[in-house]
């Protein structure tokens, strides 16, 4: 296969098959393998976003408001709680940037940009934080409110929700005092952004601008049962869940493509090439599916405790279902249906990382792995990695969580490999499948 170099005692270099440059290199997914997003109404939506989010706002009975009121109170009222300082239809859906007030508590938050689209399913795992967010802040400042007759009330529901609905993406500028080096679509983890912060904070010190993009939350919330009640069930069912997953994953795709293309418009200053994406546990979920999206865009990637077969992951991993929730009939799981729904799966799925991994096989990749991960089982990192055409891997001795609380003392090693391979991208020339090359000077033990 490769050389071994050992990496800090308890991660190893193994060293994986060149990238093949004809492999699939200009053959997007047909427009019908993505999921459908309503789009008749987003000019409308668009015109409708306010340019100012109060968290208060006059009940139109006291004007002005009395002396009576409160200072902190007349402060809320008077200062927004944000300034929605563009809005724009970029990809299928909305793209809004934020910039939050000096006295905000989201002040650190200030640039964010939030993109949202609507699919028409009505069948997929809900998130109930943007509800509960609403309704919490509402609830709040009607008990504040109650006896003060003060001429506020709480602003509507659905503006402050503007605030948090959607996916959330945070543009990161290079720290270093270097020459920028290109670009990189960051995708996080669902719990693991404070232990991915040494990688970020190395990349960004190396010149990347950074794209940060959360990934979708409905991982970890409100489960949805789907009953099988009989084998007859399962490819049904497998169907229907493809086409769940498929919308969840598409969701990060279409989030990156409206933050490349408000960028290449608004922010001429970050490149749009070279182009990485890097991406960690939840995130590489969805990370292939961003470069089938936009397969000519990327130049390199790297997939931190990532796998294949997102419905098997779903429900095999020691943390989330995904939002899946299986239901056999007595409430007694069925061994053999389960291993059939999985394998119907990938017959219907169109964005799973088993698919769009092929996308990746024309570029540089490296595959961050832990040997014992039980989080996102360590056979379905394999069966990425296969589907990726074996690529260069770091094989971590330990389990998923293990592999984020050391990853910072790789970050130094996986960025050396990133800018290795993004200095020679425009070198690649075809070599025979199986042929062992050197390992980079640039990933060599120190």
């Amino acid at each position: 296969m490769g050389a071994l170099v050992a990496l800090g005692g308890c991660t190893t270099f193994v060293a994986g098959n060149p990238p093949e440059p004809d492999y699939l290199a200009s053959a997007p997914l047909p427009d019908s393998d993505w999921p459908p997003r309503k789009t008749d109404q987003l000019q409308r939506l668009a015109a409708e976003t306010p340019r100012q989010i109060f968290s208060l706002v006059s009940d139109g009975n006291h004007r002005p408001l009395p002396d009576t009121i409160p200072p902190a109170l007349r402060k809320l009222a008077e200062r927004p709680a944000a300034k929605v300082v563009y809005t724009g239809i970029h990809g299928p859906g909305i793209l809004r940037v934020f910039d939050y007030g000096p006295d905000s508590h989201w002040r650190a938050l200030s640039g964010t940009m939030r993109f949202v689209s609507y699919t028409p399913r009505t069948d997929l795992p809900k998130d109930p934080r943007l509800t509960r967010y609403a309704e919490r802040q509402i609830n709040a400042w009607k008990r504040r409110l109650k006896d003060l007759n003060c001429g506020l009330k709480p602003a509507d529901a659905e503006v402050l929700r503007m605030l948090s609905e959607g996916t959330a993406i945070r543009l990161i500028e290079p720290s270093g005092k270097v020459p920028v080096r290109g670009t990189i679509v960051y995708m996080s983890g669902l719990g693991s952004l404070q232990y991915e912060q040494g990688l970020v904070d190395e990349l960004s010190a190396r010149g990347y601008w950074l794209i940060r993009i959360a990934t979708p939350r409905v991982w970890w919330y409100e489960s949805k049962p789907w009953y099988i009640g009989s084998r007859e069930d399962v490819p049904r069912i497998a169907e229907q869940l493809a086409g769940v997953f498929d919308d969840m994953v598409a969701e990060s795709a279409y989030a990156a493509q409206a933050a490349l293309e408000y960028l290449a418009e608004q922010r001429p200053e970050v490149p749009q090439s070279p182009l990485a994406i890097v991406a960690c546990s939840a995130g590489s979920l969805g990370a292939p599916a961003v470069v089938a999206r936009m397969p000519n865009k990327f130049d390199a990637a790297v997939l931190v405790g990532g796998g294949a077969n997102l419905l098997e992951i779903s429900q095999k991993s020691d943390l989330t279902d995904g939002g899946i929730r299986l239901a056999w009939p007595d409430d007694q799981p069925r061994g053999p249906w389960r291993d059939e729904l999985f394998a119907d799966y990938l017959k219907y799925a169109k964005l799973d990382p088993y698919r769009t991994a092929r996308f990746l096989r024309n570029k540089p990749t490296l595959l961050v792995q832990a040997n014992l991960d039980l989080t996102v089982p360590a056979d379905n990192g394999w069966l990425l990695w296969k589907q990726l055409g074996e690529p260069d891997r770091y094989m971590h001795v330990g389990e998923h969580r293990t592999l984020f609380l050391t990853l910072h003392t790789q970050a130094g090693r996986i960025a050396d490999w990133l800018d290795h391979a993004l200095e020679t991208r425009s070198m690649r020339q075809p070599v025979a499948r199986g042929t062992e090359r050197p390992t980079p000077a640039a990933v060599q033990t120190r």
